[in-house]
């Protein structure tokens, strides 16, 4: 297992900021994202996260802090859709993310029952 404490142990007690957009969104690009990273940075984040491997690089190129990245896919609302795959964890780390995050389940969506369980 590999030992996470280096990009950890400068995290505790701060924020780590989320610096996303998706397409159609008027602050989506690595440049908008980088911008929003650096001012979060100046502001005391701890860490970033961002999405996709043109952000991460920006960002990660930019800034000071650990990148935490993700990798979104389009997929239906009971799938897994942030970073899925290995490959996408490993571009991730290339261009530059010090940790990936994944959500590789699927999303839970209510059956009504007060039970929160699909």
């Amino acid at each position: 297992m590999t030992d996470l404490s280096p990009v950890l142990t400068p995290l505790g007690g701060g924020i780590i900021v989320s610096c996303q957009s998706s397409p159609g969104e008027p602050l989506y690009g690595p440049e908008s994202m980088t911008r929003m990273a650096l001012a979060a940075a100046l502001g005391g984040a701890v860490g970033i996260r961002a999405n996709g491997v043109d952000d991460v690089s920006a960002i990660a190129h930019a800034v000071r802090l650990p990148v935490i990245g993700n990798w979104k896919i389009d997929a239906d609302p009971d799938e897994a859709f942030i970073t899925v795959t290995v490959e996408h964890a490993e571009g991730l780390a290339q261009a530059g993310a010090e940790a990936a995050w994944s959500a590789a389940v699927g999303r839970v969506e209510s059956d009504d029952s007060g039970a929160g369980l699909g």
